[in-house]
């Protein structure tokens, strides 16, 4: 999963981000499209990893309104790089906090846990389908709201058994994301996700979300 496909939103031609807003730039930069602080996710270079490249920054060929102060040098990210227990209750503490009256915002949870937001979507998309040992207690004490409650490696019985609001608002933000953030130019699947796996997550994704419809649809 490279920073470095995502593609530069100001030229015509299929270059690598090199440079994206910050965050707090990307805060503004939803507001001043939008009027609504925070939530909306189409504004211009808001998305995770969107941004411009290097001869488009070199040149200032963004929005007049913003300068170059705004902008910041985009890191590859890896996701084999390896997350600690307290990253995962962060990001499950994130996930279960989060406005679910609109998109979940990447970029917001990324701030929490304290890794870029790409991480932590595939860090969210590969955790339901990795076995893991969890302290039993551990369990019992979460809170039910919790997206991910057991270590069992199957989504959708994960996400029949959380807060419906919660995880139906994770569940879509993945799907919308998993084909722009997970795939490399030419549709090839990144090889840190393979694409019988990709095929998986989309799969269980869907089963949630209609799981999750029905029981909202029944309250």
């Amino acid at each position: 999963l490279e920073a470095a496909s995502s593609v530069c939103e100001s030229c015509a031609e299929a270059h690598p981000v090199q440079f994206e807003l910050t965050a707090d730039a990307k805060r503004k930069e939803r507001l001043v499209q939008h009027g609504l602080p925070h939530r909306k996710l189409d504004a211009w270079g808001a998305r995770p990893g969107s941004g411009v490249c290097g001869a488009c920054f070199a040149g200032r060929k963004f929005p007049s309104h913003l300068d170059p102060s705004d902008f910041t040098a985009l890191a590859p990210v890896s996701t084999t790089t390896n997350w600690t227990a307290d990253d995962k209750r962060r990001l499950l503490d994130a996930l279960t906090d989060v406005d679910t009256s609109q998109p979940v915002d990447w970029n917001d949870i990324a701030m929490r846990v304290g890794r870029p937001a790409k991480e932590c979507l595939a860090q969210f998309l590969k955790t339901p389908l990795d076995q893991r040992e969890t302290n039993p207690s551990e369990v019992h004490d979460r809170p039910q709201t919790y997206p991910h409650v057991t270590a069992v490696p199957d989504l959708a019985g994960i996400v029949a058994r959380a807060d419906p609001s919660v995880a139906k608002a994770a569940a879509a933000a993945a799907i919308v994301q998993l084909e722009q953030l997970n795939k490399q130019r030419g549709g090839a699947v990144v090889a840190q996700v393979a694409k019988e796996r990709y095929e998986l997550y989309v799969d269980k994704l869907n089963t949630a979300q209609a799981k999750l419809s029905a029981a909202t649809d029944e309250i």
